[in-house]
């Protein structure tokens, strides 16, 4: 995560795109002390069910404006060209 918020930095302040976090976490409290620790700026939500079937972490998406899936796991230092 901290390696997508500093390659993204940029980017958000430029308002092109907007980041979300997921966490697998069994209690919110420590959703956002991850979110502390890890230096994270953007909203983190919380799966404490793994509704997401996340099976490792990161898991990163690019999803436009109209909630369409665009990229699966795309790479940070070629993100904005992709």
């Amino acid at each position: 995560m901290p390696g997508w918020h500093a390659a993204t930095n940029s980017l958000q302040d430029e308002g092109k795109i907007r980041m979300v976090g997921i966490v697998q976490e069994q209690h919110p409290d420590r959703a956002a002390l991850f979110a502390q620790w890890q230096g994270l700026d953007w909203p983190i939500l919380w799966d404490p069910f793994n509704l997401t079937g996340a099976t490792a972490v990161p898991n990163v998406y690019a999803i436009d404006e109209h909630g369409v899936v665009r990229l699966v796991r795309p790479d940070p230092d070629s993100f904005e060209q992709d």
